[in-house]
C-alpha cells in the first residue's frame, strides 16, 4: 500500500512539474512579442530609394523635411513633427505613405502605389515610428 502511494505521489509531482514548465514557457514567449524590432537602419535604405530624391541635404528638400539622417527625420519639416514616437497614426510620415493623409500628395511622389505594391515597407515604417523611433 506505502509502495502505491508513493508511485501516487511521484506522478503528481511530475504532473505539477509539466504544468510550473508549460507555464513558464507561454510567460516567456509573451514578453518576447514586445521587443522592439524596428530601428532606423531598417528603413534607411527605404528612404534612401524612395524619399531621398526629394527630401535630403543633397538634393533640393521640399517643404524643409529630410530624411537622408535619423536627426534630420527628428527635426521634422517647416511644418513641424513629421513622426510621433509610437504613434504611426498620428505620424504625417505614415500617412503620406499610407495614402491616409487629408492635403497633399501621398508619397512616394511619381509612384504613388508603391506601398500599395509593397506593404511590408509600408510596415516596417508603421513598425519604426510604432516602437518608438528607435535610432
Amino acid at each position: 500500500m506505502q509502495f502505491k502511494i508513493k508511485i501516487l505521489l511521484f506522478w503528481l509531482l511530475v504532473i505539477a512539474c509539466q504544468d510550473n514548465l508549460n507555464n513558464d514557457s507561454d510567460s516567456l514567449s509573451d514578453s518576447s512579442t514586445g521587443v522592439d524590432t524596428s530601428r532606423y537602419s531598417d528603413v534607411e535604405t527605404l528612404f534612401a530609394n524612395q524619399c531621398y530624391q526629394c527630401h535630403s541635404e543633397k538634393e533640393y528638400s521640399f517643404y524643409a523635411l529630410n530624411l537622408d539622417s535619423y536627426e534630420n527625420i527628428m527635426a521634422g519639416s517647416q511644418n513641424g513633427q513629421v513622426v510621433i514616437p509610437n504613434d504611426p497614426i498620428n505620424s504625417m510620415l505614415y500617412l503620406k505613405c499610407a495614402g491616409e493623409h487629408s492635403t497633399g500628395d501621398r508619397m512616394p511622389q511619381g509612384s504613388p502605389n508603391y506601398f500599395d505594391n509593397n506593404p511590408d515597407k509600408l510596415q516596417l515604417i508603421y513598425d519604426w515610428i510604432n516602437f518608438g523611433c528607435i535610432e
